[in-house]
């Protein structure tokens, strides 16, 4: 069973997402675990908790979430990340953390279909 991380601020979103993810991957197939800030995701993989995927927003309400994921990195350097963002003025940004993908809020299911098979093979 594959252990996931999905951290958004907006709840409507991060439901919606996990949701899909659920039915995309297969509920007996993986554990997701949301959180709605970085700062609680930050504690609990400080704590332990271990994730081979972490999805991240980049615009989180207290924080950045490319600053998160250089965090994680210090935790959890094998672990797979993946932007999920509608901020994509950001993506360069992003590869300061060496991430898998990005994907587009604005084009979650084209994303998610291109993306999903690729991190299937990366696992």
């Amino acid at each position: 069973m594959y252990q996931i991380a999905v951290c958004d601020d907006d709840i409507y979103f991060l439901d919606k997402f996990t949701k899909t993810l659920l039915y995309a991957w297969g509920e007996e197939q993986v554990e997701i675990q949301t959180y709605q800030d970085g700062q609680t995701l930050l504690e609990d993989v400080e704590r332990g908790n271990r994730y081979q995927v972490f999805f991240l927003d980049i615009q989180l309400a207290s924080e950045n979430g490319i600053d998160v994921a250089r965090k994680l990195k210090i935790y959890s350097s094998d672990s797979v990340l993946i932007y999920v963002s509608a901020m994509e003025e950001c993506i360069f940004q992003t590869f300061q953390t060496f991430p898998f993908w990005f994907v587009r809020k604005g084009k979650l299911d084209e994303d998610l279909r291109q993306m999903l098979p690729e991190l299937r093979k990366q696992m």
